[in-house]
Parts: C-alpha cells; sequence; structure tokens
C-alpha cells in the first residue's frame, strides 16, 4: 500500500508542478515570439530594413535613442537625406523665410514602411502645401514615444519648425517598458520617474551591434537567438497585459477612468513644453493598426481624456479609419492609407489655422 503524501508535500508538489508550468509557458512564448522577432531576415521587423552592404543599409546604432536612420541612404523605393529624415530633399537650415513648416516624429507607419517615398502622409501633405509648406519626416522604424521625444528635443529646434506632431500608434506607448534592449539588437533610453520628474538612463546608449558593422540579411546565429531570447521582456505577464487591454471595457463615463500612467502622462507633458521652447504648435496624433479599428482599447480612452484636461492638441484617427476597410493596411499603412492620413491631418491643421498663410 503506498503511504498517503503528507499536506506540506503535497503543496510542495503542487507549487513545483505550478512554477514548472509557468517556466515552460514562459519559454513557449518566448520561443513563439522569437519567431516573429528573428525571421529569416534576421532581426526584428523594424530592423529588417538593414542590408548586408553599409551603403544601402537604412538604421545604424545612436548613442541617444538607441537607433536612428543611417543618413544618405537609398534602398529601393526608400531614401534617407542627409539629416536622416525619410524624404527625397533636404531641407534648408535656418527655415526660409515665410515658409511654413511641420516636423512629425513617428513610429514605422511615419516613416512609411511598405509604402515608396512618394505615397508616405508626410510626402503627401508637402505636395499639398504647394511651395509654402513643408512636412519633415522624422519617422524611424521601431521607435516608441520616449525615442520620438528625444528625437525632436535634439533635431528638431534648428528645423524651426510651426509645429511639431508626434504620430503614434497605441503600441509605442508600452515600447516604453522596453527600457535596456529590443530583440532587433540595439538597446534604447530608459526613462524613470522620480516623482513627477522625468530620469534619463542606459544613455549613452551601448552598441550592441559595433559601429559600421551591418546587420546581415540572412539566417540569425544561434547567439543572435539565444541572445534574443535572454533579452526579451517577460512574456506572460505581457500576455496578460495585453489581455486585460484587450477586454477592459471602456466607461462611458469619462470621470470613470483611471489616470494616465505616470510615465507616459510625463512624456507628454514635456513634449508639449518641449514643442513650445523651441516656437512650435504641439500636436498629438494617434494612428489605430487595422486590428484596433472597431475596439478602440482602454489606453487610447486614457490619452482621449487626458488632452482634453490638459489641452493638448489631439488628432485621433481612428473614427477616420472606421469608414475604410481594413485592407488599407498591410501590417502599415499603404498608399490609400497614407492619403488618408494626408487629407485628415492637412483638414485638421486647417481648422485650427495652423496650415501655410496662417
Amino acid at each position: 500500500m503506498t503511504p498517503p503524501v503528507r499536506p506540506a508535500a503535497r503543496a510542495g508538489l503542487i507549487l513545483a508542478g505550478t512554477a514548472a508550468g509557468l517556466l515552460a509557458a514562459e519559454g513557449f512564448l518566448r520561443f513563439h515570439w522569437l519567431t516573429g522577432a528573428l525571421p529569416p531576415a534576421g532581426m526584428d521587423s523594424f530592423a529588417r530594413a538593414a542590408q548586408e552592404t553599409p551603403e544601402v543599409q537604412i538604421v545604424r546604432h545612436d548613442p541617444l535613442l538607441g537607433w536612428s536612420n543611417a543618413p544618405s541612404r537609398k534602398r529601393g523605393d526608400i531614401t534617407i537625406n542627409a539629416r536622416g529624415f525619410r524624404a527625397e530633399r533636404e531641407y534648408a537650415v535656418p527655415k526660409p523665410a515665410g515658409t511654413f513648416r511641420a516636423v512629425v516624429a513617428g513610429d514605422s507607419f511615419t516613416f512609411g514602411w511598405d509604402a515608396a517615398d512618394r505615397q508616405i502622409y508626410c510626402r503627401r501633405l508637402e505636395d499639398s502645401f504647394g511651395s509654402s509648406g513643408e512636412v519633415v519626416n522624422m519617422g524611424v522604424l521601431g521607435f516608441g514615444v520616449d525615442q520620438m521625444l528625444l528625437a525632436l528635443e535634439r533635431d528638431a529646434p534648428e528645423l524651426q519648425p510651426d509645429v511639431a506632431v508626434m504620430a503614434a500608434i497605441i503600441d509605442d506607448f508600452p515600447r516604453i517598458r522596453n527600457s535596456i534592449v529590443v530583440p532587433n539588437g540595439f538597446g534604447k533610453p530608459a526613462f524613470s520617474l522620480a516623482g513627477e520628474l522625468l530620469v534619463l538612463g542606459n544613455v549613452p546608449v551601448p552598441a550592441r551591434i559595433e559601429p559600421g558593422r551591418p546587420i546581415v540579411w540572412g539566417e540569425p546565429t544561434a547567439a543572435q537567438k539565444w541572445r534574443a531570447f535572454k533579452t526579451m521582456p517577460w512574456a506572460l505577464p505581457e500576455l496578460a497585459r495585453r489581455a486585460f487591454a484587450a477586454e477592459r471595457p471602456v466607461p462611458s463615463n469619462p470621470s470613470a477612468l483611471e489616470p494616465l500612467p505616470p510615465l507616459y502622462r510625463e512624456i507628454l507633458r514635456r513634449f508639449r513644453k518641449s514643442a513650445r521652447a523651441m516656437g512650435a504648435r504641439p500636436m498629438l496624433m494617434i494612428l489605430p493598426r487595422s486590428d484596433e479599428w472597431f475596439a478602440p482599447p482602454y489606453l487610447l480612452a486614457q490619452i482621449r481624456e487626458f488632452c482634453r484636461a490638459e489641452d493638448l492638441p489631439l488628432l485621433d484617427l481612428f473614427p477616420v479609419f472606421e469608414r475604410f476597410p481594413r485592407g488599407f493596411f498591410s501590417g502599415h499603412p499603404n498608399a490609400a492609407a497614407h492619403q488618408a492620413i494626408a487629407d485628415a491631418l492637412g483638414a485638421d491643421l486647417r481648422r485650427r489655422g495652423w496650415g501655410p498663410g496662417h
């Protein structure tokens, strides 16, 4: 007869089994996400733009931002000018007298991944202005709102913008939490809070890929896979966060919303302050992903309420894209979606009296 298992031993076995199951689930999720983070191209989706030769590599290590556009690059329909902006032209410094100039900081949606130079919304909007206005595309693949803020503060003042736009998808806010290293091999700056004061750490950002060494287009090495596997954020809490965010109901009364998370709030406040300090009007523009069009997340409701309460101009493109089929996105905006974004941004600038001639 098998002796009975003592309660303490049974509890220990249950705990050990639970821990083993959680570790196995964590490993499975990391491996699953790693196959997306390191596809046959060899790196994360926002590093797929890298090629074998430095002459056409369009991302590079940046000691402040983690990575940025490599200047003076041409790869297919992607052109980066001498200042590292997605454009086929250069922008004069100082700004020509009488010229309206907007700068737009963003991620791959603004950079125009999957779109040709003349299709992206910054170019379409600039073309609509004629000779009286300019729109500088400061988008960088994979950026979070923290990197957009730092890029604007460093690179925009000499451009003397009249309007500074932070163009973000909802996921660009949680990207702040990827605060040290991301699976593409580059590091990141790390913002934290001391009270309500933003504190910047991990700067200068270490170069995970040696300066001048290209990111190889090809099957990732075992070392690359292992490094990415070890440095990925914890997968189970992230999965729980996504599930919670997706299912969390948005109250009909805005006063019932929880406040915007403090780190997000202070990033947006500093963006507004920094834009005004360089003589520009600030605007936050929120772009939807195709899987969010008909179910705006809870965080979007918090952002809307924050902007209303803090008088931060907001262009929310969710209502715009509710009228369009999901086919306007192929992971990133296609040419038709870029035109819709340009039209909406241009109309909003005119409505506010911010465009050329105002």
